[in-house]
C-alpha cells in the first residue's frame, strides 16, 4: 500500500498519493496496535517517514510533523536508532515550513 502511494506520488497525483498514504496509516495503526516484530520496526519507520514526505509535498505540514513522534517512540521502544536521522530531518523541515 505504502509503495502505491509514492508511485502515485511519484507521478504527481497528489489526489491518489494521498488516498493511499491514508490506508497505509491506518492499516499500519491497526498492525502496531495487535502487536508487531521487533524485526519490523525499521520497515514501520520508514513507512512513517516515507507518508510523512507525501504530506509534505501536498503541504500539509501538520500531519507530516505528526507522524514523526511515532516512528520517534518506536524506535525507542525496540532500542534502534536505524533511519532516526531521516526522520528527524523531515520534522525539521516541515516546522521550518509552518514558522
Amino acid at each position: 500500500m505504502s509503495g502505491v502511494s509514492i508511485a502515485y506520488s511519484m507521478n504527481d497525483e497528489d489526489d491518489k498519493d494521498l488516498v493511499y498514504t491514508e490506508r497505509t496509516l491506518s492499516i499500519l495503526d491497526e498492525f502496531i496496535a495487535v502487536g508487531y516484530e521487533k524485526s519490523d520496526t525499521n520497515d514501520i519507520v520508514r513507512t512513517y517517514f516515507n507518508s510523512a514526505k507525501i504530506y509534505f509535498k501536498t503541504k500539509n505540514y501538520e500531519k507530516a510533523v505528526s507522524l514523526s513522534p511515532m516512528g520517534f517512540s518506536l524506535q525507542q521502544l525496540n532500542d534502534s536508532m536505524n533511519g532516526l536521522e531521516y526522520l528527524m530531518y523531515e520534522k525539521v523541515y516541515n516546522l521550518q515550513q509552518l514558522a
